[in-house]
């Protein structure tokens, strides 16, 4: 009896780690993203254009974040569109 009560327990325990780890990890995703986005709108407004996209991604084994914006260009021609890596 009291084996299998360990036996549970200890299953019980591994599956409530495992749950919390996949919170955290969610929580550090959640918060990598609006730390990018935020560089995202900042690195916008200094180059005079519009954020389009900004995700957490990994460069040479860095955390960066991928920022897309889109630059007015002149003459009605279309905006153009620039990828940047920005450090986290």
């Amino acid at each position: 009896m009291m084996i299998k009560l360990f036996k549970y327990t200890m299953s019980a325990a591994l599956c409530l780690s495992a749950m919390s780890n996949a919170a955290l990890s969610a929580q550090t995703i959640e918060l990598a993203a609006d730390n990018c986005f935020a560089a995202g709108q900042r690195y916008a407004a200094q180059q005079a254009s519009t954020l389009v996209a900004a995700e957490a991604a990994s460069r040479n084994g860095q955390a960066v974040c991928k920022v897309v914006i889109l630059t007015q260009a002149k003459n009605g021609e279309r905006p153009k569109r620039e990828v940047a890596y920005i450090p986290q």
